[in-house]
């Protein structure tokens, strides 16, 4: 007779495969922990780069306050030129404001803005005052309009192209720190979302849905997020850009205002005012109107709205082809407020820009501190946030074993 030998015990029991769940908590616990802190490590190190950078925003809104000033200066020049020769005036006006517009270059200059486009700026500046000097002398009146005409060219051929590019540059400077604060968000963000698997990794290994210590890292990461983005957006643009965009807007208005007087004047020195004129007249007034906003300056509204008013009065008279009635308009005769009206718009749109940049030059020590205190902030919650994350998975995994 043969026996069967009993079967051995692991054979009547098979030994069971390790559990994976306490290694998928651990890795879980390995990603949430290193996403808070590289978050963290990343936007600590762009604000510092911030902090440092901002010492060159003062000469960034200095670029771009004086490159609109100068806009707005050089059609002031040509509407002086136009006007001198109807009341036989000098060029005292004129040459004061060529002289504006040349320390204006030079502003900017020391601010730091592009040498070569400065001097294409510095050369057309140049022929733009001598042809702005030969309408203005009065010797030939009759040549006036033609002088103004090339003038007019130099300007829009070969000056405002220069200026353009050198504010494009100034404006894409000043923007450039713009989508760092998109970025930041996006990673604050991503970090949310490596929380959240790690949260459902946890309730799905554990069977617990409520896991205290990831809630409070998740709380902690995006009140990290939310801080870092506005630090960011205000170190970073804020300041230059909201200071470049009144500086333009400013311009806008005093331009609008400028060119409608230039060619009302140039109608009456031609005594003529075509369709086409009378057209971009009208767009010059209807700017000016509507660059006024909440943030426009009262003496700057107050000023421009009446030479506004002052120069739809002399537009209907050049209509009629009343030619010496809207000449004395344009001198300021008959009672007439519009030069006054001019010069005061001039003052205030200075002193605003002047304002702007005092304003430029006081920011980065307040935002230095901000951002100082904001890194400082970030590093306190994201290692808060990295001891939460390990505690709260460890719980689970310890109740798991």
């Amino acid at each position: 007779m043969t026996t069967t030998a009993p079967p051995r015990l692991d054979e009547q029991f098979p030994t069971p495969q390790p559990s994976r769940s306490p290694g998928r908590l651990r890795n879980s616990q390995l990603a949430a922990t290193a996403a808070v802190l590289l978050f963290a490590l990343v936007a600590i190190g762009q604000l510092l780069q911030l902090r440092s950078d901002l010492a060159d925003r003062p000469q960034l809104t200095t670029q771009g306050v004086r490159l609109s000033q100068l806009q707005a200066e050089l059609v002031r020049a040509g509407r002086i030129a136009a006007v001198g020769p109807i009341g036989g005036k000098d060029t005292a006006e004129l040459d004061a404001s060529l002289a504006s517009a040349s320390a204006l270059v030079i502003e900017a200059a020391a601010a730091g803005a592009d040498p070569a486009q400065l001097t294409a700026v510095n050369t057309a500046l140049g022929t733009y005052g001598y042809q702005l000097r030969l309408a203005a002398s009065g010797t030939d009146v009759s040549r006036s309009p033609e002088y103004l005409a090339d003038a007019d060219r130099t300007l829009t051929t070969s000056l405002q192209p220069a200026l353009d590019g050198l504010s494009s540059g100034v404006d894409q400077q000043a923007a450039a720190a713009g989508w760092l604060g998109w970025a930041l968000g996006a990673g604050g963000v991503a970090v949310l979302c490596v929380l959240v698997w790690a949260w459902f990794q946890s309730s799905r290994l554990s069977h617990r849905a409520v896991n205290p210590g990831l809630a409070i890292a998740v709380v902690l990461v995006a009140i990290m997020t939310v801080l870092v983005v506005n630090a960011a957006g205000a170190a970073g643009a804020g300041g230059s850009t909201d200071a470049l965009q009144r500086a333009a807007g400013l311009a806008r208005i005093q331009i609008g205002v400028e060119t409608s007087a230039k060619l009302q004047a140039q109608a009456v020195l031609a005594k003529r005012f075509p369709a086409d004129a009378a057209k971009a007249e009208l767009a010059a007034r209807d700017a000016a109107t509507k660059g006024i906003d909440n943030t426009t300056p009262n003496d700057v509204r107050r000023a421009s709205s009446t030479a506004v008013d002052n120069l739809k009065d002399s537009a209907e008279l050049l209509a009629k082809a009343s030619w010496a009635p809207a000449g004395a308009v344009l001198l300021g005769l008959d009672g007439s407020s519009l030069p006054k009206n001019l010069t005061a718009l001039d003052k205030a749109t200075d002193a605003e820009m002047d304002q702007l940049l005092s304003d430029a030059q006081a920011a980065p020590a307040a935002q230095s501190t901000g951002i100082l205190v904001a890194a400082i902030a970030v590093a306190l919650m994201a290692a808060a946030a990295a001891v939460t994350v390990i505690w709260g998975i460890g719980t689970r995994l310890r109740e798991y074993q």
